[in-house]
Formats: structure tokens, sequence, C-alpha cells
């Protein structure tokens, strides 16, 4: 009888032992869901504010049109000269606060004669592609620059724009290029 009062309290400890590992794997378990939750619900922000700056970047520059040749001529220089832009360029970079310090890889090239899709309503005008690259170490000085370069007397249209959002510890690769005009050099 007493064996038997035994085997029936060992069979009752056991099941006691048997859910309370059950529980407390569930715990564990819960607590590893929700963390992978959080984290996947902060890449979400993350992804949602890269999204939001994006559509800002769009909005503000996305609508950008080629102006007509008699507003455009307004603004058009009337001679190239590389050395001068890449200067400008570079003093645009230096106001807005992208200094030309070695971990910013700081660089301006300029490409001559980017006719390619360009609207043919623009005869007599030379069209130059500007492209820039730095290290950003955050997303403001990027925007900063593309309004500074937007609102200058010469035109300098947005063409295009690649970079990641830099963290706290990171920076990231800005990649810019921009089309600007010149009046046409007529060779004799």
């Amino acid at each position: 009888m007493r064996s038997r009062r035994v085997n029936q309290v060992a069979i009752v400890a056991l099941l006691l032992v048997v859910v309370g590992l059950v529980f407390t794997l569930r715990i564990i378990l819960l607590g590893v869901f929700d963390n992978n939750i959080e984290n996947e619900e902060a890449t979400i922000r993350a992804t949602q504010v890269s999204i939001n700056e994006d559509a800002r970047l769009v909005d503000l520059h996305g609508q950008q049109t080629l102006p007509s040749m008699v507003e455009m001529h307004r603004y058009v220089p009337s001679q190239f000269v590389r050395a001068q832009l890449e200067t400008f360029v570079q003093s645009q970079l230096e106001i807005s606060g992208i200094s030309n310090v070695s971990d910013r890889n700081r660089r301006v090239s300029i490409t001559e004669s980017v006719a390619g899709n360009i609207d043919a309503e623009l005869t007599g005008v030379d069209v130059y592609r500007v492209h820039i690259s730095y290290r950003a170490y955050n997303e403001q000085e990027i925007f900063d620059f593309i309004d500074r370069m937007t609102a200058l007397e010469q035109f300098f249209i947005l063409q295009t724009i690649s970079y990641n959002i830099p963290t706290e510890d990171t920076s990231s690769l800005v990649s810019i290029s921009y089309l600007t005009f010149y009046k046409q050099q007529i060779s004799e």
C-alpha cells in the first residue's frame, strides 16, 4: 500500500515538473518572440522613415521640368570652364558643411556634352553632367546640399541621387548627379 502511495506521489510530482518545464519553456519562447517582434517593428519604422524621406525628396525635386529656352537663357552662363564649374560645386559643398576632409572621400567630376535623352527644345545649349560623391554622416546635410543647389541662379537639375540613411555609428556614401547648361560654343 505504501509503495502504491509513493508511486502516485511520484507521478504527481513528475507531472508538476513537466508542467513547470512547459510553462518555463513557454515564457522563454514568448520572450524571444517578443524581442523578434520588437526588432521587426523597429525595422519597419526605420523603413517607413526612409520611405517618407524619399517621398519628400520626390515631392521636392521629382516634378522638376526643363524650363523653356527663353527662361533658361537668363540663367545659362555663356562660357564653360571646367575648373571654374568644379570649384563652384566644391564651394557649394563647403558652404553646406561638407568639408573636404579625408574621411569624406569627396569627389566632383564633370562629363561634357551629355545631350542623350534631353528634350530637343534645348538647341543652342550644351548639357553637362556634374557627378558628386562623398560620405555623409547625417541625412540633413544631404538635404541641405540639394536645397542649396536647387536654389542657385544657374540651373542645376537633379538627375539622380543614391544613398543609404546614415546612422549614428556609420556614414553613407552619397552619389548625386546634376545636369547643368552652358550656351553652346560655336566653333568657327
